[in-house]
Protein backbone atom coordinates (compact mmCIF):
# COMPACT_ATOMS: atom_id res chain seq x y z
CA UNK A 1 0.00 0.00 0.00
CA UNK A 2 1.91 3.18 -1.13
CA UNK A 3 5.46 3.33 -1.17
CA UNK A 4 7.96 2.36 1.07
CA UNK A 5 9.14 5.73 2.54
CA UNK A 6 9.22 6.26 6.62
CA UNK A 7 5.97 8.11 7.75
CA UNK A 8 5.07 11.24 6.81
CA UNK A 9 7.02 13.93 9.23
CA UNK A 10 8.01 16.80 7.48
CA UNK A 11 4.48 18.44 6.90
CA UNK A 12 3.14 20.10 10.29
CA UNK A 13 -0.52 21.06 10.31
CA UNK A 14 -1.12 25.02 9.95
CA UNK A 15 -0.86 27.39 13.73
CA UNK A 16 -4.58 27.56 15.01
CA UNK A 17 -5.37 30.80 14.08
CA UNK A 18 -7.51 33.07 17.23
CA UNK A 19 -10.86 32.10 17.27
CA UNK A 20 -14.12 32.73 19.45
CA UNK A 21 -15.32 29.25 20.58
CA UNK A 22 -17.23 27.92 23.00
CA UNK A 23 -15.95 27.27 26.64
CA UNK A 24 -15.71 23.84 26.44
CA UNK A 25 -12.88 24.12 23.94
CA UNK A 26 -9.75 25.32 24.39
CA UNK A 27 -8.84 27.97 21.96
CA UNK A 28 -4.85 27.71 22.59
CA UNK A 29 -5.04 24.16 21.57
CA UNK A 30 -5.77 22.75 17.74
CA UNK A 31 -4.92 23.53 14.37
CA UNK A 32 -6.10 24.15 11.19
CA UNK A 33 -5.98 23.48 7.57
CA UNK A 34 -6.63 25.70 4.52
CA UNK A 35 -8.43 24.58 1.17
CA UNK A 36 -6.15 26.49 -1.24
CA UNK A 37 -8.66 25.33 -4.07
CA UNK A 38 -12.10 24.50 -3.65
CA UNK A 39 -15.10 24.16 -6.43
CA UNK A 40 -17.02 27.36 -7.17
CA UNK A 41 -19.63 26.42 -4.80
CA UNK A 42 -18.69 23.86 -2.29
CA UNK A 43 -21.65 22.74 -1.54
CA UNK A 44 -20.32 19.88 0.42
CA UNK A 45 -16.93 20.66 1.53
CA UNK A 46 -14.47 17.70 0.74
CA UNK A 47 -13.64 16.27 4.56
CA UNK A 48 -14.74 13.68 6.31
CA UNK A 49 -13.94 12.75 10.09
CA UNK A 50 -12.93 8.63 10.72
CA UNK A 51 -14.62 8.37 14.47
CA UNK A 52 -12.16 4.92 14.94
CA UNK A 53 -9.18 6.04 13.65
CA UNK A 54 -9.42 9.62 15.22
CA UNK A 55 -8.21 11.31 11.96
CA UNK A 56 -9.68 13.67 9.13
CA UNK A 57 -9.00 12.90 5.83
CA UNK A 58 -9.63 15.85 3.04
CA UNK A 59 -9.13 16.36 -0.79
CA UNK A 60 -6.02 19.13 -2.25
CA UNK A 61 -6.69 19.81 -5.73
CA UNK A 62 -3.43 20.06 -7.86
CA UNK A 63 -2.32 20.51 -11.53
CA UNK A 64 -2.55 16.87 -12.14
CA UNK A 65 -5.93 15.62 -10.05
CA UNK A 66 -6.71 15.63 -6.96
CA UNK A 67 -5.10 14.29 -3.47
CA UNK A 68 -6.41 12.57 -0.31
CA UNK A 69 -4.42 13.50 2.92
CA UNK A 70 -5.21 12.22 6.60
CA UNK A 71 -3.91 13.89 9.62
CA UNK A 72 -4.44 12.82 13.27
CA UNK A 73 -7.18 14.84 15.12
CA UNK A 74 -5.75 15.68 18.11
CA UNK A 75 -2.44 16.96 17.03
CA UNK A 76 -2.79 17.28 12.94
CA UNK A 77 -0.03 15.43 12.55
CA UNK A 78 -0.23 14.19 8.88
CA UNK A 79 -0.31 10.43 8.84
CA UNK A 80 -0.89 9.95 4.83
CA UNK A 81 -1.04 11.34 1.53
CA UNK A 82 -2.13 9.19 -1.60
CA UNK A 83 -0.88 9.55 -5.35
CA UNK A 84 -3.29 12.10 -7.53
CA UNK A 85 -6.47 10.70 -7.96
CA UNK A 86 -9.27 11.46 -10.40
CA UNK A 87 -13.19 11.58 -10.98
CA UNK A 88 -14.46 10.23 -14.40
CA UNK A 89 -14.91 12.90 -16.91
CA UNK A 90 -18.26 14.20 -15.99
CA UNK A 91 -21.50 13.49 -18.04
CA UNK A 92 -21.72 16.21 -20.31
CA UNK A 93 -25.46 16.86 -20.50
CA UNK A 94 -25.44 17.37 -16.63
CA UNK A 95 -22.28 19.49 -15.99
CA UNK A 96 -23.28 23.15 -17.13
CA UNK A 97 -26.88 22.11 -15.16
CA UNK A 98 -25.23 20.77 -12.23
CA UNK A 99 -22.18 22.96 -12.07
CA UNK A 100 -23.38 24.61 -9.18
CA UNK A 101 -25.02 21.85 -6.89
CA UNK A 102 -21.55 20.27 -6.89
CA UNK A 103 -22.72 17.27 -8.33
CA UNK A 104 -19.68 17.01 -10.68
CA UNK A 105 -17.08 17.78 -7.82
CA UNK A 106 -14.82 14.81 -5.79
CA UNK A 107 -16.16 14.23 -2.68
CA UNK A 108 -14.66 11.87 0.41
CA UNK A 109 -16.72 9.60 2.71
CA UNK A 110 -15.96 7.08 5.49
CA UNK A 111 -16.65 3.82 5.36
CA UNK A 112 -16.66 0.64 8.08
CA UNK A 113 -16.65 -3.18 7.57
CA UNK A 114 -15.33 -6.01 9.10
CA UNK A 115 -14.16 -3.57 11.90
CA UNK A 116 -12.04 -1.80 9.31
CA UNK A 117 -12.60 1.77 8.54
CA UNK A 118 -11.45 3.24 5.12
CA UNK A 119 -11.82 6.46 3.37
CA UNK A 120 -13.69 6.48 0.47
CA UNK A 121 -12.67 9.08 -2.74
CA UNK A 122 -15.81 9.53 -5.07
CA UNK A 123 -17.01 11.01 -7.79
CA UNK A 124 -19.43 10.60 -10.82
CA UNK A 125 -19.38 10.42 -14.81
CA UNK A 126 -18.51 8.87 -17.68
CA UNK A 127 -16.24 5.69 -18.09
CA UNK A 128 -14.50 4.62 -21.77
CA UNK A 129 -16.40 7.38 -24.13
CA UNK A 130 -15.27 8.28 -26.96
CA UNK A 131 -15.13 8.61 -30.86
CA UNK A 132 -16.54 4.89 -31.22
CA UNK A 133 -17.99 4.10 -28.05
CA UNK A 134 -20.98 6.19 -25.96
CA UNK A 135 -19.75 5.00 -22.83
CA UNK A 136 -21.24 4.33 -19.43
CA UNK A 137 -22.21 6.48 -16.42
CA UNK A 138 -20.63 5.39 -13.44
CA UNK A 139 -19.58 6.54 -9.91
CA UNK A 140 -15.80 5.87 -9.34
CA UNK A 141 -14.94 4.94 -5.66
CA UNK A 142 -11.60 4.62 -4.14
CA UNK A 143 -11.14 3.16 -0.94
CA UNK A 144 -7.86 3.79 1.24
CA UNK A 145 -7.03 2.66 4.18
CA UNK A 146 -8.15 4.78 7.33
CA UNK A 147 -4.55 3.60 9.25
CA UNK A 148 -2.55 3.97 6.57
CA UNK A 149 0.81 5.60 6.30
CA UNK A 150 3.39 7.24 4.11
CA UNK A 151 3.15 9.09 0.71
CA UNK A 152 2.33 7.85 -2.44
CA UNK A 153 -0.59 5.67 -0.68
CA UNK A 154 -2.72 3.96 -3.60
CA UNK A 155 -6.26 2.75 -2.54
CA UNK A 156 -6.46 -1.00 -1.57
CA UNK A 157 -9.48 -1.35 -4.37
CA UNK A 158 -10.92 1.07 -6.78
CA UNK A 159 -14.85 -0.09 -7.93
CA UNK A 160 -16.65 1.70 -10.65
CA UNK A 161 -20.32 1.52 -10.18
CA UNK A 162 -22.67 1.36 -13.10
CA UNK A 163 -25.04 4.23 -12.20
CA UNK A 164 -27.40 6.40 -13.75
CA UNK A 165 -28.22 9.62 -12.34
CA UNK A 166 -31.30 11.99 -13.40
CA UNK A 167 -31.00 15.98 -14.43
CA UNK A 168 -33.83 16.11 -11.20
CA UNK A 169 -32.13 13.68 -8.86
CA UNK A 170 -29.80 14.24 -5.99
CA UNK A 171 -26.64 11.92 -6.16
CA UNK A 172 -25.53 10.73 -2.75
CA UNK A 173 -22.63 8.23 -1.24
CA UNK A 174 -23.01 6.96 2.73
CA UNK A 175 -20.51 4.59 3.89
CA UNK A 176 -21.77 3.01 7.09
CA UNK A 177 -21.54 -0.45 8.90
CA UNK A 178 -22.55 -2.15 5.99
CA UNK A 179 -20.17 -0.30 3.51
CA UNK A 180 -21.01 1.97 0.95
CA UNK A 181 -24.36 2.80 -0.75
CA UNK A 182 -25.19 4.98 -3.78
CA UNK A 183 -28.45 6.66 -4.34
CA UNK A 184 -29.87 8.60 -6.62
CA UNK A 185 -34.01 8.91 -7.03
CA UNK A 186 -35.25 5.59 -6.88
CA UNK A 187 -32.25 4.05 -7.60
CA UNK A 188 -29.66 2.42 -5.25
CA UNK A 189 -26.66 0.05 -5.24
CA UNK A 190 -24.73 -1.19 -2.57
CA UNK A 191 -21.30 -1.80 -2.80
CA UNK A 192 -19.05 -4.69 -0.37
CA UNK A 193 -15.58 -2.83 0.81
CA UNK A 194 -13.65 -5.66 0.93
CA UNK A 195 -14.51 -7.34 -1.75
CA UNK A 196 -15.60 -4.74 -3.77
CA UNK A 197 -19.17 -6.15 -4.58
CA UNK A 198 -22.08 -4.38 -6.28
CA UNK A 199 -25.27 -5.53 -5.67
CA UNK A 200 -27.73 -3.01 -7.57
CA UNK A 201 -31.40 -1.81 -6.45
CA UNK A 202 -33.27 -1.11 -9.87
CA UNK A 203 -36.37 0.63 -8.29
CA UNK A 204 -36.94 1.31 -4.68
CA UNK A 205 -40.74 1.87 -5.47
CA UNK A 206 -41.14 -2.29 -6.26
CA UNK A 207 -39.44 -3.51 -3.09
CA UNK A 208 -42.53 -3.10 -0.34
CA UNK A 209 -45.18 -5.03 -0.35
CA UNK A 210 -47.42 -2.29 0.63
CA UNK A 211 -46.58 -0.77 -2.50
CA UNK A 212 -48.39 -3.99 -4.46
CA UNK A 213 -52.08 -2.44 -3.71
CA UNK A 214 -51.10 1.20 -3.99
CA UNK A 215 -48.77 2.70 -6.57
CA UNK A 216 -46.02 3.90 -4.26
CA UNK A 217 -43.61 7.12 -5.52
CA UNK A 218 -40.65 8.66 -4.85
CA UNK A 219 -39.02 5.38 -2.90
CA UNK A 220 -35.61 5.72 -1.65
CA UNK A 221 -32.85 3.61 0.04
CA UNK A 222 -31.24 5.82 2.92
CA UNK A 223 -29.34 3.31 4.39
CA UNK A 224 -28.76 -0.71 4.76
CA UNK A 225 -28.90 -3.29 7.61
CA UNK A 226 -28.20 -6.66 8.44
CA UNK A 227 -32.11 -7.80 7.17
CA UNK A 228 -31.52 -6.01 3.84
CA UNK A 229 -32.14 -2.10 2.86
CA UNK A 230 -35.00 0.27 4.22
CA UNK A 231 -37.26 1.96 1.97
CA UNK A 232 -38.67 5.11 2.61
CA UNK A 233 -41.69 5.58 0.40
CA UNK A 234 -44.71 8.07 -0.68
CA UNK A 235 -47.92 7.02 -1.90
CA UNK A 236 -48.59 4.16 1.29
CA UNK A 237 -46.41 6.82 3.39
CA UNK A 238 -44.07 4.81 5.45
CA UNK A 239 -41.11 3.25 5.27
CA UNK A 240 -39.68 -0.09 6.35
CA UNK A 241 -37.66 -3.05 5.60
CA UNK A 242 -39.03 -5.25 3.40
CA UNK A 243 -40.32 -8.95 4.04
CA UNK A 244 -39.72 -7.98 7.68
CA UNK A 245 -41.20 -4.81 8.82
CA UNK A 246 -42.89 -1.73 7.76
CA UNK A 247 -43.32 1.81 10.21
CA UNK A 248 -47.54 1.35 10.61
CA UNK A 249 -46.92 -1.18 12.49
CA UNK A 250 -44.99 1.03 15.46
CA UNK A 251 -46.50 4.11 15.01
CA UNK A 252 -47.38 6.31 17.69
CA UNK A 253 -50.80 6.27 19.37
CA UNK A 254 -53.36 8.39 17.37
CA UNK A 255 -50.15 9.08 14.72
CA UNK A 256 -49.95 8.01 11.25
CA UNK A 257 -47.78 8.79 7.93
CA UNK A 258 -44.44 7.83 9.18
CA UNK A 259 -41.79 10.01 6.99
CA UNK A 260 -38.22 9.50 7.37
CA UNK A 261 -35.93 12.55 7.77
CA UNK A 262 -32.96 10.68 8.27
CA UNK A 263 -30.96 7.42 9.03
CA UNK A 264 -27.78 5.90 10.17
CA UNK A 265 -26.88 2.43 10.75
CA UNK A 266 -27.85 2.49 14.05
CA UNK A 267 -31.05 4.74 14.22
CA UNK A 268 -34.34 5.98 11.65
CA UNK A 269 -35.15 9.54 12.44
CA UNK A 270 -39.17 9.83 11.29
CA UNK A 271 -41.73 12.28 12.41
CA UNK A 272 -45.51 10.91 12.23
CA UNK A 273 -48.72 13.03 11.44
CA UNK A 274 -51.72 13.36 13.92
CA UNK A 275 -54.58 11.25 12.34
CA UNK A 276 -57.10 13.91 13.83
CA UNK A 277 -57.29 17.53 13.24
CA UNK A 278 -57.16 18.56 16.80
CA UNK A 279 -53.81 18.29 17.34
CA UNK A 280 -52.29 18.83 13.95
CA UNK A 281 -50.49 21.51 14.22
CA UNK A 282 -48.49 18.58 16.48
CA UNK A 283 -45.96 16.18 15.27
CA UNK A 284 -44.38 13.05 16.91
CA UNK A 285 -40.59 13.03 16.08
CA UNK A 286 -39.11 9.44 16.82
CA UNK A 287 -36.06 7.53 16.39
CA UNK A 288 -36.78 3.79 15.70
CA UNK A 289 -34.43 0.90 15.64
CA UNK A 290 -33.65 -0.05 11.83
CA UNK A 291 -33.53 -3.68 12.75
CA UNK A 292 -37.16 -4.21 14.47
CA UNK A 293 -38.64 -0.96 13.65
CA UNK A 294 -39.26 -0.54 17.50
CA UNK A 295 -39.31 3.32 18.77
CA UNK A 296 -36.10 4.13 20.85
CA UNK A 297 -37.28 7.51 22.17
CA UNK A 298 -39.51 10.11 21.50
CA UNK A 299 -40.76 13.73 21.58
CA UNK A 300 -43.91 16.14 20.48
CA UNK A 301 -42.96 19.14 18.75
CA UNK A 302 -44.38 21.92 15.95
CA UNK A 303 -44.46 20.18 12.64
CA UNK A 304 -42.17 23.33 11.87
CA UNK A 305 -39.42 21.52 14.32
CA UNK A 306 -37.21 19.92 11.43
CA UNK A 307 -39.14 20.31 7.77
CA UNK A 308 -40.14 24.05 8.20
CA UNK A 309 -39.60 27.94 8.79
CA UNK A 310 -36.73 29.92 8.57
CA UNK A 311 -33.30 28.78 9.57
CA UNK A 312 -30.41 30.75 12.27
CA UNK A 313 -29.65 33.13 9.09
CA UNK A 314 -33.44 33.96 8.71
CA UNK A 315 -32.87 32.06 5.03
CA UNK A 316 -35.41 29.55 3.92
CA UNK A 317 -36.22 26.25 5.44
CA UNK A 318 -34.23 24.80 2.50
CA UNK A 319 -31.00 25.20 4.78
CA UNK A 320 -32.46 23.39 7.40
CA UNK A 321 -29.30 21.06 9.06
CA UNK A 322 -29.52 17.19 8.69
CA UNK A 323 -29.64 15.23 11.57
CA UNK A 324 -26.37 14.97 13.53
CA UNK A 325 -25.16 12.57 15.89
CA UNK A 326 -22.50 12.80 18.28
CA UNK A 327 -19.00 10.64 17.16
CA UNK A 328 -20.26 8.13 20.11
CA UNK A 329 -23.63 7.51 18.45
CA UNK A 330 -25.52 8.26 21.88
CA UNK A 331 -27.08 11.95 21.09
CA UNK A 332 -29.15 12.89 18.07
CA UNK A 333 -29.88 16.73 16.80
CA UNK A 334 -32.02 17.35 14.26
CA UNK A 335 -33.21 21.04 13.50
CA UNK A 336 -35.06 22.28 16.46
CA UNK A 337 -35.11 18.73 18.29
CA UNK A 338 -33.00 16.05 20.13
CA UNK A 339 -32.42 13.00 21.73
CA UNK A 340 -30.52 11.04 24.43
CA UNK A 341 -30.59 7.78 22.88
CA UNK A 342 -28.92 6.13 25.70
CA UNK A 343 -31.62 7.82 28.34
CA UNK A 344 -34.53 7.33 25.51
CA UNK A 345 -35.57 11.20 26.33
CA UNK A 346 -36.50 13.59 23.57
CA UNK A 347 -36.07 17.68 23.60
CA UNK A 348 -38.32 20.11 21.55
CA UNK A 349 -37.15 23.47 21.13
CA UNK A 350 -39.29 25.60 19.83
CA UNK A 351 -40.19 28.03 22.21
CA UNK A 352 -42.75 28.57 24.16
CA UNK A 353 -44.24 31.80 23.03
CA UNK A 354 -41.53 34.53 24.42
CA UNK A 355 -38.09 32.27 23.67
CA UNK A 356 -37.26 31.81 20.41
CA UNK A 357 -37.19 28.78 18.08
CA UNK A 358 -33.20 27.61 18.48
CA UNK A 359 -31.81 25.19 15.49
CA UNK A 360 -29.09 23.14 16.59
CA UNK A 361 -26.34 22.00 14.18
CA UNK A 362 -23.94 19.79 16.24
CA UNK A 363 -23.62 17.61 19.13
CA UNK A 364 -20.59 16.12 21.04
CA UNK A 365 -19.92 13.25 23.19
CA UNK A 366 -20.55 15.25 26.40
CA UNK A 367 -24.27 15.69 25.29
CA UNK A 368 -23.87 19.60 24.68
CA UNK A 369 -25.09 21.07 21.63
CA UNK A 370 -24.64 23.63 19.41
CA UNK A 371 -26.53 25.68 17.18
CA UNK A 372 -28.26 29.47 17.29
CA UNK A 373 -31.57 31.28 17.27
CA UNK A 374 -33.62 31.59 14.22
CA UNK A 375 -35.21 34.86 13.30
CA UNK A 376 -38.29 33.68 12.05
CA UNK A 377 -40.48 36.62 12.25
CA UNK A 378 -37.82 39.42 11.83
CA UNK A 379 -35.80 39.61 8.42
CA UNK A 380 -32.07 40.73 9.02
CA UNK A 381 -32.45 39.63 12.47
CA UNK A 382 -28.81 38.39 13.82
CA UNK A 383 -28.63 34.88 15.21
CA UNK A 384 -27.43 34.08 18.45
CA UNK A 385 -25.13 31.40 18.92
CA UNK A 386 -26.18 28.48 21.60
CA UNK A 387 -24.98 26.01 23.03
CA UNK A 388 -27.79 23.31 25.16
CA UNK A 389 -27.33 20.82 27.58
CA UNK A 390 -29.02 18.05 26.72
CA UNK A 391 -29.20 16.08 30.10
CA UNK A 392 -31.08 19.62 31.49
CA UNK A 393 -32.10 20.94 28.54
CA UNK A 394 -30.99 24.26 29.28
CA UNK A 395 -30.06 26.69 26.49
CA UNK A 396 -27.38 29.00 27.32
CA UNK A 397 -26.87 32.11 25.04
CA UNK A 398 -23.34 32.53 24.28
CA UNK A 399 -21.42 35.91 22.98
CA UNK A 400 -22.70 37.16 20.05
CA UNK A 401 -19.16 36.23 17.44
CA UNK A 402 -18.47 32.92 18.78
CA UNK A 403 -18.21 29.94 16.82
CA UNK A 404 -20.22 26.72 16.65
CA UNK A 405 -18.46 23.95 15.22
CA UNK A 406 -18.92 22.51 12.08
CA UNK A 407 -18.20 19.04 12.18
CA UNK A 408 -17.31 16.86 15.60
CA UNK A 409 -15.33 14.27 16.35
CA UNK A 410 -13.87 12.13 19.68
CA UNK A 411 -12.37 14.90 21.91
CA UNK A 412 -12.31 18.05 19.35
CA UNK A 413 -14.58 20.27 17.70
CA UNK A 414 -13.96 21.13 13.83
CA UNK A 415 -14.97 25.11 13.01
CA UNK A 416 -14.96 26.66 9.43
CA UNK A 417 -13.61 29.99 8.79
CA UNK A 418 -13.39 31.90 5.99
CA UNK A 419 -11.38 35.50 6.13
CA UNK A 420 -9.57 36.74 2.97
CA UNK A 421 -11.94 33.89 0.76
CA UNK A 422 -9.84 31.57 1.97
CA UNK A 423 -12.18 28.86 3.67
CA UNK A 424 -10.30 27.32 6.81
CA UNK A 425 -11.40 23.91 8.60
CA UNK A 426 -10.01 24.79 12.28
CA UNK A 427 -9.51 21.58 14.50
CA UNK A 428 -10.04 22.61 18.23
CA UNK A 429 -9.31 20.30 21.50
CA UNK A 430 -11.77 20.21 24.23
CA UNK A 431 -11.21 21.16 27.69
Amino acid sequence: MGDKRPAVQDDPPERLKKLSVPPAYDSAKGWQHTFKSLPENPSSIPVTVGVKSKSLAYLLTGPTGHVIQSRALGSGRLRWSSRAWNPPVPVEEAAEEDSDSGQNTPHLVVAAQGGREYVVAWGHGMEGKDELHNGREIVKLSIFRSDASGYGVTPERTVNVPFEVGRAEKLRVHGEGRGILVTAGSHAASVNVRSGKVKQYEDANELLKQCADSACSESEIPILTSLGPVVSTSGVEGFGIPGHWFSEEHAPKGRTNGKLLAATEESLFASWEAKGLGDSSKSVFAVHDPETGAIEARVTCSEEAYSGGKDMWGESKSRTPPASFSPNGRYLVAGSVAFDLKEKRGLCLMGDGDRKRIILFSVGDSGTAYGGTAPEDADGEQSTPVAVSLASGSPKALPQGTQIPYVMGPGVGGFITNENEQLSLAIVRER
